[in-house]
């Protein structure tokens, strides 16, 4: 799960996602609640927690969607190899 905390700031609380970018740096995201600070904490740590499975999942999808087009790319390479070959042996026995 994607680690995060509350911050107040200016009277409201904010959520801070530690995210990671394409080259794995931290990169932090703030996200408002728009939750006043006072008498408010609990809700924003449901609110926390609400974020960070989100975004756990997002960020899952997203590694399964790569590992997939992946691969794919993969597959695709391999057959053109193939039938590269393949016509080069045919055009060679001419």
């Amino acid at each position: 799960m994607i680690s995060g905390h509350l911050h107040a700031k200016s009277g409201y609380w904010y959520i801070i996602l530690n995210l990671k970018d394409e080259e794995g740096k931290r990169k932090p995201k703030w996200i408002s609640t728009h939750l006043k600070e006072k008498g408010n904490k609990k809700r924003a740590e449901e609110l926390l927690q609400d974020y960070r499975l989100k975004y756990s999942t997002t960020e899952a999808i997203k590694k399964i969607k790569h590992s997939f087009i992946f691969k794919r790319r993969r597959l695709i390479r391999r057959r053109f190899h193939i039938v590269q070959t393949v016509h080069h042996k045919l055009i060679t026995r001419w």
